[in-house]
């Protein structure tokens, strides 16, 4: 099948199309890797994957650091290379931001900070028909991944107002 990205337009607009496309924001490498029966290293190799898994699109992310090993705020967390934090154990209990103290300590990467070369790179790369999504996150997904799931879920009712203010540093929201 090759790709149409007009049939994904097509469908997210409530159009007629001629197929329902497959769609997902987020594939474990592991299962790339496995699909394709080898590592995906390059950006080629995932747009390989895309279009050979049938998808009429790449997903991409901006760069953007947001380690928090870079200001030694703990030495169990680090970045992965989709940017988002990851605590080598538990990351669902408690993250690098615990409290409005730990939130002004923080250095948050600025909106300049932001490296949009992978859309660059990519276009040469793409098949014809294919199209990418730029995305980062959901509303809420740097929020807790930065606090920890339970941590998160537990400032939503207690303390909404630091879930708020961590919300507003990301320079994606502003």
């Amino acid at each position: 099948m090759k790709p149409d990205i007009s049939q994904l337009i097509a469908n997210l607009c409530r159009r007629p199309s001629t197929r329902v496309p497959n769609v997902e924001l987020g594939i474990h490498p592991v299962i790339k890797e496995r699909f394709l029966g080898r590592p995906v290293v390059t950006l080629a190799d995932d747009v390989e994957f895309w279009q050979r898994a049938g998808y009429d699109y790449i997903k991409l992310q901006p760069g953007v650091d947001f380690d928090p090993a870079r200001i030694a705020s703990d030495r169990n967390l680090k970045a992965s290379e989709d940017g988002t934090v990851v605590r080598k154990w538990a990351s669902e209990g408690s993250g690098v931001i615990a409290s409005r103290e730990d939130l002004e300590r923080y250095v948050f990467p600025e909106p300049e900070d932001l490296s949009y070369e992978r859309f660059d790179q990519v276009k040469p790369l793409l098949p014809t028909g294919m199209g990418v999504i730029g995305q980062y996150g959901d509303i809420f997904t740097m929020t807790w991944e930065m606090m920890g799931f339970e941590a998160f879920s537990m400032a939503v009712y207690e303390d909404p107002e630091l879930v708020d203010a961590l919300n507003q540093k990301y320079p994606l929201v502003q």
